[in-house]
């Protein structure tokens, strides 16, 4: 179970793969597509028409809506992104969120049938053009990374710089800047999810066999970018902040550090090799680089507060590094955007557009100062150590959807007897009250009164046919004695009797014929399984009179 097939690349295929995606802000790898599947084949005769019909629909309209939006995903779209705000991208996230609780029916409580439908998706980061698991879990995992996906194009559309009424120079609104964290940390907690419940759940070949797009290394770096850009918005409100301290400044950008450096060592050694992967790599690196030019930035202030020469010597060693890495930075930037698909920056705006003016002419004026005590070739090597602070913060809590009711409907569905047929059918587990009165030859009667657990081993005893019956108990059995009862061949009921207060529960596994479950008590009572010993007598004395 869990088979794979994966089609290398080809010139043609189903990869769409741009060759420009405009200006980037955040970094949106390519849509992994799921391609459409036949459930009818496939779970036909195990679910309900119903069932299978919904969850069709369900994941038809993400084919769909997921090819439509493929080829725009990462493109500029400021015009629509300033008029509609990227509801298209919600209303595909909505798609995907209206899906999981149906289908994660499939592998409620390990059933079988998370191993009956093939499931394929179109890679992008990979070599192979697309991956085809028969595991529901990981078209679960899937479902989580289209997810996270779509919340990173929807954050980079909030900060593309727009301009703005007063005709000033284009730039990045506070309420979009806030809107934006809320994304990734929801981003985040979609890569969380599936990395630390998602994941475990498929065997170790089937991990092995998953593709880049879905490694561990991968979905943990995309999980720590969403975090460590939330950090460089809340570094960017800072500065904008009057009362913000270059203390609460320099943490949050020591944080930036270990968040891309994380993400880093992440991908460091995955087979990222093609246009979307060999661009992830440049990306993470790049805003690796920028982080440390923040986070030496603010420490070389800080230590330039003190009052000592050796203080004032590290202050300007870290700014020097923090010009350093800046200048490195800027040539990072350019390998990203010249890579395919090749991409630009939007205009500076933010903690960027702030330290490009910053560091170099802090920098300048510390170096005059205090050019005597340390030489430019020297400044990295005698660069201090950044402090190393907690990572605050978290992704958001998501959990996996509870499974959708519908499921609920369909084990009622299956513990059914469906039509009438003389034969034996599946087993059902029930508790039964018994009354014994003779009606027309001596039918016995059977009261269903609510749904129950067999754990006691059963007696197979033929159960009486209408009109045949002339041996009916004059006493009831005492509590445990099994039930001997003689009647027409082929109908069997295996009972063993409880004792409970004056009547007696009996825990029944039920093989019988539909007619019986057919009888005009069961058709009045709408077949209630919660029917006691009293309806059933004032139904015998509605009959009498």
């Amino acid at each position: 179970m869990g088979c794979f097939v994966s089609t290398p690349q080809d010139t043609g295929g189903n990869r769409r793969r741009p060759t420009n995606i405009g200006d980037v802000s955040v970094f949106v790898p390519g849509l992994r597509i799921p391609k459409p599947v036949n459930f009818s084949d496939s779970l036909g005769d195990h679910l309900t028409k119903s069932l299978v019909e919904r969850l069709s629909a369900l994941r038809t309209r993400i084919v769909v809506m997921a090819g439509q939006e493929a080829p725009t995903i990462t493109r500029t779209r400021r015009k629509t992104a300033t008029q509609h705000g990227g509801s298209t991208l919600g209303d595909l996230l909505q798609a995907l969120e209206d899906y999981l609780p149906v289908f994660l029916g499939l592998v409620k409580d390990g059933s079988p049938l998370q191993h009956k439908v093939q499931f394929v998706w179109i890679n992008q980061e990979d070599e192979v053009e697309e991956t085809a698991m028969y595991s529901a879990w990981y078209e679960v995992l899937s479902v989580l990374h289209l997810m996270a996906t779509l919340s990173l194009s929807q954050a980079n559309l909030l900060l593309l710089p727009r301009t703005s009424i007063d005709g000033y120079q284009p730039k990045v609104s506070e309420e979009s800047r806030r809107s934006s964290v809320d994304v990734f940390l929801k981003a985040a907690g979609y890569l969380d999810c599936a990395v630390r419940h998602v994941l475990p759940q498929l065997p170790n070949e089937l991990r092995r066999n998953l593709p880049v797009d879905l490694a561990e290394g991968v979905l943990r770096a995309l999980c720590l970018q969403a975090l460590g850009q939330g950090v460089d918005i809340q570094l960017g409100l800072a500065i904008d902040s009057t009362k913000a301290t270059l203390a609460v400044k320099r943490r949050l950008a020591c944080e930036m550090v270990k968040y891309w450096q994380q993400a880093q060592d992440n991908i460091m050694n995955l087979p990222l090799a093609n246009g979307w992967g060999e661009k992830h790599r440049l990306f993470v690196k790049w805003k690796y680089i920028e982080a440390k030019a923040a986070a030496y930035y603010y420490h070389g202030l800080i230590l330039d507060e003190g009052n000592t020469e050796k203080s004032h010597g590290m202050a300007v060693a870290a700014l020097q590094a923090a010009d350093e890495y800046l200048k490195e930075s800027k040539k990072a930037c350019e390998a990203f955007n010249a890579s395919v698909p090749v991409s630009r920056n939007p205009p500076l705006w933010g903690t960027m557009k702030y330290l490009s003016e910053k560091i170099p002419k802090d920098t300048s004026s510390k170096v005059r100062i205090n050019k005597d005590l340390y030489s430019h070739e020297k400044i990295m090597e005698t660069a201090p150590t950044l402090p190393d602070f907690a990572l605050a913060l978290k992704p958001d809590e998501y959990q996996l959807p509870c499974v959708d009711i519908s499921w609920n409907e369909e084990a009622t569905n299956k513990d059914s007897i469906p039509d009438a047929h003389p034969t034996t059918y599946t087993p059902l587990e029930l508790s039964i009250k018994m009354y014994y009165k003779r009606l027309c030859g001596g039918a016995i009667a059977l009261v269903l009164v609510e749904v129950g657990s067999l754990s006691p081993p059963l007696l197979h005893c033929p159960l009486p046919d209408d009109g045949d019956s002339d041996t009916i108990p004059s006493s009831l059995p005492d509590a445990h004695t099994p039930l001997s009862l003689h009647g027409a061949p082929g109908h069997h009921i295996s009972t063993t009797s409880i004792g409970v207060e004056a009547s007696f529960l009996h825990v029944v596994r039920l093989q019988m014929p539909s007619q019986y479950l057919r009888s005009p008590f069961m058709a009045h009572e709408r077949r209630r399984e919660d029917a006691t010993l009293a309806d059933y007598m004032r139904f015998l004395q509605s009959k009498e009179e």
